[in-house]
């Protein structure tokens, strides 16, 4: 039997507005922060928002949370020769993808708010993917979730996983 794709959910319509509204709220520089479990889409809903900021000409750069350390201590460049920091606070939009509790997070924790700060500060949206939700932000990361509720909109994704379900539907296709 053919397993399906969920019906339209509560963060897919919130995504939706926000698209659909893009332009403004880049220019605002809203940004969203998506937060939910495991394999529910909130990097490819990341994704989706970034390929549709290019199609308006507006520039991203996507980078994982984790590797913001090593990057900012190496001063890493990127494709284009410039420093992976001075990238990420002068970018249009900006995805800080896989934020994530650990034990070596306390740095990293740090340098995505001050990286989120600056960026309010002119105006530059910022997207955060995370499978902490905003109430463990409150106990184990305040000021940065006093940072992201200044221009940041969080967004529960729920729901349907799909790297179990996708494995599940391309298993039953096998058979």
């Amino acid at each position: 039997m053919r397993k399906k794709l969920p019906p339209q959910s509560a963060h897919s319509i919130i995504i939706k507005k926000y698209l659909d509204n893009l332009p403004a709220m880049l220019q605002q520089g809203q940004g969203l922060y998506l937060h939910g479990d495991y394999g529910t889409g909130k990097s490819g809903t990341a994704a989706l928002i970034l390929m549709e900021a290019i199609k308006h000409r507006v520039l991203g750069y996507w980078v994982r949370a984790k590797n913001l350390p090593d990057y900012v201590i190496n001063n890493a460049r990127t494709e284009d020769n410039v420093d992976v920091l001075t990238k990420c606070l002068e970018t249009p939009l900006l995805v800080i993808d896989e934020f994530q509790v650990r034990e070596e997070v306390k740095f990293t924790e740090t340098i995505v708010e001050d990286i989120v700060r600056m960026r309010l500060d002119d105006r530059r949206s910022t997207i955060v993917t995370s499978n902490v939700t905003t109430s463990s932000l409150s106990k184990l990361y305040p000021a940065l979730l006093s940072v992201l509720k200044e221009g940041v909109l969080p967004v529960k994704v729920a729901g349907f996983n799909f790297r179990t379900s996708i494995k599940g539907i391309l298993a039953d296709e096998l058979r």
